[in-house]
């Protein structure tokens, strides 16, 4: 699990040896506050990484996001709660399955979403909702 790994990191090079004690089973200690540090910092790694991808891997990935926010709204639930399948996402954006396939895949191997039992969870957003439509409209035009 790469953010378990990410959070045991943090916890060695952040907070040294006062939080470098071991439970009993010889697992490190995890807290509210390293597991937010540690999500911080893979956004701040894997943003960078979004920038990289193709721009239709972007798109699909923002509006993968307003998928999001419009069916938690509907259904009055959390972010972390909402999982999605290929057929919503092509429904929602008119792509073909071969393109939503493979962008899903660049996705997943980046650690943006996941896929469990056929249905995907998005594991890190983008900058903010509020700006998905305009980061949209920039990448669609260039």
């Amino acid at each position: 699990m790469p953010s378990l790994s990410l959070i045991q990191a943090i916890v060695l090079l952040d907070h040294g040896e006062r939080l470098h004690r071991k439970e009993g089973n010889g697992r490190f200690v995890r807290n509210a506050e390293n597991i937010a540090h540690a999500k911080e910092i893979a956004f701040r790694i894997l943003g960078r990484n979004l920038e990289r991808m193709p721009r239709e891997t972007q798109i699909l990935f923002l509006l993968i996001e307003q998928m999001r926010e419009r069916a938690c709204e509907l259904r009055n639930i959390e972010f972390s709660v909402y999982r999605f399948t290929q057929k919503e996402v092509r429904v929602a954006t008119g792509w073909s399955n071969k393109d939503i396939r493979d962008h899903l895949a660049i996705l997943e191997n980046t650690g943006y979403v996941a896929m469990n039992d056929r249905q995907y969870r998005i594991l890190l957003s983008s900058q903010g909702v509020n700006q998905l439509e305009s980061r949209i409209r920039v990448l669609q035009s260039v």
